[in-house]
């Protein structure tokens, strides 16, 4: 099976650089680290299959302006925006769903990765500290 491609633009260096471990070291995924703003963003979205895109949520805890722009360019692709400290994610694609998720695991997080249809998945909280 070919590794899920995510992309990881996460504004905060330390997130992105924990997200980007994490995925290199889950043999099926394949992480896409961007750096350097939204022009590299459109341009890896162009030149991948990544299914999923990680971002950071803006200052004020929202889904960034930008992604509606790319899912009209991109609309097979997943956005989840992060907070810094990963405490709170939204995720958005064009079947309309929006979630709002608190309190995510590593785990939980890696499973939604994974999904084929998300928007068949029932979202539950799980708590941090819980394994699986």
């Amino acid at each position: 099976m070919e590794p899920h491609q995510v992309i990881v633009a996460n504004e905060q260096r330390l997130l992105r650089e924990m997200l980007e471990r994490v995925l290199r070291k889950t043999p099926d995924f394949d992480a896409i680290v961007v750096r350097h703003g939204l022009a590299a963003l459109a341009r890896a979205l162009e030149e991948t299959e990544a299914r999923w895109v990680i971002v950071s949520l803006d200052r004020d805890g929202d889904m960034p302006y930008y992604i509606e722009d790319l899912l009209t360019e991109h609309p097979r692709t997943r956005f989840l925006a992060m907070a810094a400290d990963g405490s709170r994610l939204e995720m958005k694609w064009v079947v309309p769903h929006q979630a709002n998720l608190a309190d995510l695991s590593l785990n939980a997080l890696l499973d939604t990765l994974r999904e084929q249809a998300p928007w068949e998945v029932e979202i539950e909280k799980h708590p941090v500290s819980q394994t699986r």
